[in-house]
């Protein structure tokens, strides 16, 4: 028995089998079937496409995908069009391929010709190697999935799909009554060490993100891109100080 699932945008129903098979239902008379999610990539990153699409349908989206969805028989121009006009947003796997492909070029710019502001955010990049966009691709704020391990990629690809980023939990408490001295570390005790694990990679990675986000930073006009933009600049900086860089 398979399981319907519906786009999250768009009633336009795929059901789902098990071992991996899916269906689109038959649509109404003057229906269009919708997805939520166009991934675009070149062929150098498809691991990385489809990691990011089944990632994407196991948190409940619909994906549309070259490598699932473009089967025998069907036409690729076709197919295409129906991608970028039909999927409510496109995400693109940002790569210095994906920079120098002539064939992705359209698939990108067709989201941005609907939302040249990023109101509907209609294209987001997702960054899977070290790469730095120019043109009208540098002014987007992306997803950073670089230096990421698994877990870690998940939660900031699914976290940068909310239309908010506020925490689940409450923040701590900034203010309250200052440490009694006992509290502090003594003259004599040394300061604990920074935690040995993280290599410096890590945080040369994290030093090269937030160099290239406040390179951005007064370039973007938009409220809501640069609120998003300098949510990405204060986390950048939060694991710097975590991977003990200062």
């Amino acid at each position: 028995m398979g399981e319907i699932r519906r786009s999250r945008f768009h009633p336009s129903p795929v059901e789902h089998f098990e071992g991996g098979g899916s269906v689109a239902h038959p649509l109404a008379p003057g229906e269009t079937a919708m997805r939520d999610i166009f991934v675009s990539y070149t062929s150098a990153d498809r691991v990385w496409a489809e990691w990011v699409a089944w990632e994407l349908e196991a948190a409940g989206y619909t994906a549309f995908i070259q490598a699932w969805d473009f089967r025998p028989g069907s036409n690729f121009v076709l197919e295409m069009q129906r991608a970028a006009s039909q999927c409510q947003r496109t995400i693109v796997m940002l790569s210095e391929n994906y920079l120098k492909s002539v064939f992705t070029q359209p698939e990108w710019a067709a989201a941005f010709a609907v939302d040249p502001q990023g109101l509907a955010r209609k294209l987001i990049p997702v960054r899977v190697d070290r790469c730095h966009p120019e043109g009208l691709l540098k002014a987007i704020v992306y997803i950073d999935l670089v230096g990421l391990d698994s877990v870690q990629a998940r939660k900031i690809l699914l976290e940068g799909l909310r239309d908010r980023a506020k925490p689940s939990a409450p923040p701590v408490f900034p203010g309250g009554p200052t440490k009694p001295v006992s509290a502090q570390p003594s003259a004599g005790v040394p300061a604990p060490k920074a935690f040995p694990g993280a290599p410096s990679r890590v945080i040369g990675l994290w030093q090269e993100k937030l160099a290239y986000f406040l390179e951005q930073e007064p370039l973007v006009a938009d409220p809501a891109q640069k609120y998003a933009l300098q949510k990405q600049i204060e986390e950048c900086r939060t694991r710097i100080r975590e991977f003990g860089g200062g």
